[in-house]
């Protein structure tokens, strides 16, 4: 399998939006014509995200925030990819998605 293809990109669902235009946002991971989606259990007004670029607009009072919460997601799933890729083994996205949500469930188990 090819291991070099990894798109990781962060997008709001505006498919999942409630009454109140808010709506949930994830890191979306490609890999060998699959995606998976990693929810970051945070979620913002349809109106303050930027579609075309996927980011939050400067307006959003908690842009600073919500930005840290990203980059800190999206950095873990960049180290674990790296990794596999320095393994020499092949992978697929649930090798990559696996580990993080691993995290996650230790760390709310605490």
């Amino acid at each position: 399998m090819n291991n070099e293809n990894i798109l990781v990109n962060v997008v709001c669902r505006k498919d999942k939006k409630n009454q109140q235009n808010i709506a949930p946002i994830y890191i979306r991971i490609r890999h060998n014509k699959k995606c998976k989606f990693i929810y970051l259990k945070e979620k913002i007004n349809v109106e303050l995200w930027d579609f075309e670029t996927n980011q939050i607009k400067p307006e959003c009072p908690n842009k600073e925030y919500l930005e840290i919460v990203i980059n800190d997601k999206k950095q873990e799933i960049e180290k674990k990819i790296l990794s596999l890729k320095l393994s020499d083994k092949p992978f697929t996205i649930d090798d990559i998605i696996e580990p993080v949500n691993k995290k996650k469930r230790n760390i709310n188990n605490r």
